[in-house]
């Protein structure tokens, strides 16, 4: 890989795209099971909690600007503990790929393409990442570029579109107390912690000047998407509702496909 490929821009679009994701884990179901009509509170201190994360990551990242992670984590720490600390960075950025192409190849089986298997568009999926990779890393976020304002944007459509919004399930605040504000603030913590992968991808950036300013809009960007989804599911279910709603997608259309044809045997 060369220097000096990508943009700030470009580099947290890849981190926003895989936080995206995180509302169609099965575990967003549980900020309702959790904290009930408080979650909000726990997504704001957490964006809050991300946003200092990322001066954190930055100001580690120009202290080795020509060095990426995997370079001088093992010099700073000792070999000892700055390879495994690396495998580890790898191996969860992988899994938390694995997951988000799970969860979006559910969404679109379940939403767009009910008759295709789900295998065939985890198979396309791939390949496109893999024709995008091909291209070195300026293909892959260009196709990252072009993807996710169009996933995004999807969601936020169906979600705009949402009329029926009942503003008193907004109330009580608090019916499940302040206990299941802090799982809730672990989880999404969590999720938004993926902006520690720009350790890896600062030394390509062609204007590092511009990375914290970039990366703090991003990541209000990524806390104001998990608030809006989440009050917006909460205003029209209510967190009774909510908390039982079943996920991911794939799970309701099956079951709802096999309410349809056994409703044939009856009639």
């Amino acid at each position: 890989m060369s220097q000096h490929n990508i943009t700030s821009r470009q580099a947290f679009l890849i981190m926003l795209s895989v936080i995206c994701t995180s509302v169609l884990q099965p575990s967003f179901r549980h900020y309702m099971l959790w904290a009930g009509n408080g979650a909000w509170l726990s997504l704001l201190l957490a964006t809050g909690y991300g946003l200092g994360f990322t001066w954190l990551v930055l100001t580690l990242a120009k202290r080795f600007p020509k060095q990426s992670v995997a370079e001088y984590a093992p010099q700073v720490l000792s070999p000892i503990i700055g390879y495994p600390l690396v495998l580890l960075l790898v191996a969860t950025f992988f899994l938390r790929g694995a997951f988000a192409l799970r969860n979006v190849a559910e969404f679109f089986v379940a939403s767009v393409l009910p008759e295709t298997p789900i295998s065939a568009i985890m198979l396309v999926m791939v390949v496109l990442a893999a024709c995008a990779h091909w291209a070195d890393i300026e293909g892959l976020v260009r196709f990252n570029e072009l993807a996710t304002p169009i996933i995004v944007g999807s969601f936020l459509l169906v979600l705009i579109g949402t009329l029926k919004l009942n503003a008193w399930y907004l109330l009580p605040v608090f019916n499940k107390g302040f206990q299941g504000l802090i799982p809730v603030f672990q989880s999404a913590s969590s999720d938004l912690s993926i902006i520690s992968y720009v350790l890896f991808l600062y030394p390509f950036l062609a204007d590092p000047e511009n990375a914290y300013q970039v990366g703090r809009r991003h990541m209000a960007i990524a806390g104001f998407l998990l608030i809006f989804i989440y009050l917006n599911t909460l205003l029209v279910m209510g967190s009774a509702t909510g908390e039982t709603f079943t996920w991911p997608y794939l799970v309701v259309t099956e079951n709802i496909r096999l309410l349809e044809r056994g409703e044939a045997l009856f009639i």
